[in-house]
């Protein structure tokens, strides 16, 4: 799909209120699919409200040169209808302010926020994923105190550079119930 296609079919949904399954290529031959509104974007990066069976849950963010297609067929309308009948349509918000001019500025706005998130690289060979609070944030990279899956944050920072990341997530029921029972051992 052309850049400028995909752009208008962003601002057509974001404008519209409208959901759609995105799909963003992460690897050479690795494609990831997200469901949701998008509530945010510029020329670099896209916030995507998620949608998980018929409930909103968080925000991702991920760049908008990754973005290969974006469907909105018969089964994302019907999906949408249902969202609109339930409800939830309504309930579509933004309520965070993030500076999407680059990765830097983006977990400099979720650190000030006081907001965990969820980082991953998800390219084939060279996943990674961490979750916890954001400790730095450089020009070239951001360090995060990671948590295992019992709570107990990591003695060591995760550091990622700008461009391993593929996508950050925040916000989200998952991130805020574990946050509140972390510990350090």
């Amino acid at each position: 799909m052309k850049s400028s296609l995909i752009f208008n079919r962003i601002i057509d949904h974001l404008n519209c209120r409208i959901s759609c399954t995105l799909f963003r290529k992460v690897g050479r031959n690795s494609i990831k699919k997200d469901y949701g509104y998008i509530v945010d974007f510029n020329e670099d990066f896209v916030v995507l409200q998620e949608i998980d069976d018929f409930n909103l849950n968080g925000y991702r963010i991920f760049a908008t040169s990754t973005i290969s297609k974006i469907r909105y067929n018969d089964y994302d309308m019907y999906y949408n209808d249902i969202m609109e009948w339930e409800g939830i349509t309504d309930k579509v918000i933004y309520p965070h302010s993030i500076d999407l001019t680059n990765w830097n500025t983006i977990f400099q706005s979720v650190k000030a926020l006081g907001l965990n998130a969820i980082i991953e690289n998800e390219k084939p060979g060279k996943e990674i994923f961490a979750i916890g609070p954001i400790i730095k944030v450089t020009d070239k990279s951001v360090s995060i105190n990671s948590f295992d899956p019992t709570g107990l944050l990591d003695k060591e920072l995760t550091k990622f550079k700008w461009k391993d990341i593929t996508i950050m997530q925040l916000d989200n029921r998952y991130i805020n119930v574990f946050s509140k029972y972390l510990r350090t051992s």
